[in-house]
C-alpha cells in the first residue's frame, strides 16, 4: 500500500474511532455506505477499518444480514487510543495540598484502572490552565467551579464536576497581627488565578487598595506590613502560615454568592473535542474519585501520580 493510501486508513481509523465514541451499546450504527461517504472513503475501506477495530477488542458489532450493524459493546480507552490523540494530558493546580495530591492520585488512578494512558501536569493559576487547554497543551484542564464557570465561553465545555471540598477544603482571610482593631486598606490579588480574584473582590469591594501580587508571596509580605490582609486557602503547605497570624472565615454574603463552587472540582475539555469528553465521561466516575482522594487526605493511602 502506498503512503499515501496509508494515510487515508489512518485517517479512516481515527474518524471511525471518534464516531464509535458517541455511539451507545444497543444502538444500531448508521450504514457502511453512509457511513463511508461521510469520511469520503470506500465502502470496502470502511468496512475493513470497522472489522479492525472490532478484531482489536475496541468495539462488539452484531452485524446481522439485512439488519445492519448494532454495536453490543465498546472499550472506550481502546477507542481513544484509535483516534491517535496521544496520551491524556491533564492539567491541575499545584500539588500544595494533600487535597490536590489525592485527587491527581485518584484521576490516575481511575484512568489506569480504565486502560487510558495520562500524564499529569502541575500549572499555578486558572488562567494559565485555561490557556494551555487553548493552545493544545494538555486535554483536560481541572479548576474550581466558581473559575470553569467564568472562563469556559464558547470554546470549552465542563464536562465533570466533583462535590464541594474536592479542590478546596476552604479558603479564609488572613491578616497581619498588626491589623488588629484597624480597618484593612491594602489587599492583595492574584489575577492569574479566577478564584483569588473574584474571592478577593467579592469580600472586600471597592473600598480597598488592590495590590497585584502572586498568592505564593501573601503571607511573606503581610509579615513585611506591606499588605494587610489576602484570600487564601488554608491547605497550602507553601504558605507556612506563622501560628499567631490571625484569619478569619469568608463573610457569610460572600459563602451564599459562592454556594460552594469555590471549593468544587471541574474538569473542562473543549467544546466538540468528543473523544476527550467520552474519555473522562466514561472512565472517570465521581464517588470513586472521591473515596480515593479523601483516602490520601487521611493518610490511608500514599499519594501516587
Amino acid at each position: 500500500m502506498t503512503r499515501r493510501g496509508v494515510r487515508k486508513a489512518d485517517t479512516l481509523r481515527h474518524a471511525l474511532a471518534r464516531h464509535l465514541m458517541t455511539v451507545a451499546p444497543g444502538e444500531n450504527l448508521a450504514p457502511v455506505r453512509a457511513l463511508a461517504e461521510r469520511f469520503h472513503a470506500s465502502v470496502g475501506a470502511t468496512q475493513i477499518e470497522l472489522a479492525s477495530l472490532a478484531s482489536e477488542g475496541a468495539v462488539e458489532l452484531d452485524s446481522r444480514p439485512g439488519r445492519g450493524a448494532v454495536l453490543l459493546g465498546r472499550n472506550v480507552a481502546r477507542l481513544y487510543e484509535a483516534t491517535d490523540q496521544g496520551p491524556l494530558l491533564i492539567a491541575l493546580s499545584l500539588p500544595s495540598t494533600e487535597r490536590i495530591n489525592g485527587l491527581a492520585t485518584a484521576i490516575r488512578a481511575s484512568l489506569a484502572a480504565a486502560g487510558v494512558e495520562a500524564y499529569l501536569s502541575f500549572i499555578r493559576g486558572s488562567r494559565p490552565r485555561i490557556a494551555a487547554l487553548a493552545q493544545g497543551r494538555c486535554h483536560v484542564a481541572v479548576m474550581s467551579r466558581l473559575a470553569a464557570d467564568a472562563l469556559i465561553g464558547r470554546q470549552f465545555e465542563i464536562l465533570l464536576t466533583l462535590p464541594p471540598a474536592t479542590f478546596v477544603r476552604e479558603h479564609r482571610v488572613f491578616s497581619s497581627t498588626n491589623a488588629r482593631g484597624r480597618a484593612v486598606r491594602r489587599v492583595a490579588i492574584d489575577r492569574s488565578s479566577y478564584d483569588f480574584e473574584r474571592l478577593t473582590t467579592l469580600e472586600f469591594g471597592e473600598d480597598v487598595e488592590y495590590v497585584p501580587l502572586n498568592y505564593l508571596r501573601a503571607v511573606r509580605e503581610i509579615e513585611a506590613g506591606r499588605i494587610d490582609a489576602a484570600i487564601l486557602d488554608v491547605e497550602d503547605a507553601m504558605m507556612r502560615y506563622p501560628p499567631d497570624m490571625p484569619s478569619r472565615p469568608l463573610s457569610d454574603q460572600t459563602l451564599r454568592v459562592l454556594a460552594g463552587s469555590n471549593t468544587s472540582a471541574a474538569f473542562v475539555g473543549r467544546a466538540g473535542d468528543i473523544a476527550i469528553a467520552e474519555v473522562i465521561r466514561s472512565c472517570v466516575d465521581a464517588a470513586a474519585l472521591v473515596r480515593v482522594q479523601e483516602d490520601v487526605i487521611a493518610g490511608r493511602r500514599p499519594p501516587e501520580y
